[in-house]
């Protein structure tokens, strides 16, 4: 995401890209696309500080794709693993009741004193 960002600010006329409104036209191409690829990480997390402008329509119309993309990624992972968390415990908990109820009934058939 961040070298297509980079690409559309580099095609566009140089006042309506975001490389000229955020003043990165006389830096080197590291320096820009280290920008761009700063914009994508936020933007795709959906934390969007907005520190890099999008200007123009193709380079909003990306950013757009590139937020629903970023939230179906990191949304969707993130209930994955927290379902799988939860499924885990459970798992767990289930496993440990029926080893107390097994302990219990073992205790009971054979007489032994449950105040151990």
């Amino acid at each position: 995401f961040g070298c297509t960002l980079h690409l559309i600010g580099s095609i566009q006329d140089a006042s309506e890209s975001w490389i000229s409104v955020d003043e990165m036209q006389d830096e080197q191409l590291p320096m820009r696309y280290l920008r761009s690829f700063y914009w994508a990480l936020y933007t795709m997390t959906t934390i969007g500080y907005g520190s890099v402008p999008v200007m123009s329509i193709p380079e909003r119309v990306f950013a757009m794709i590139a937020m629903a993309v970023g939230a179906v990624i990191c949304d969707a992972g993130l209930t994955a693993v927290l379902a799988a968390t939860i499924e885990n415990k459970d798992h767990q908990a289930g496993t440990n009741n029926r080893r107390i109820q097994c302990s219990k009934l073992f205790m009971k058939t054979n007489n032994i004193d449950q105040n151990l």
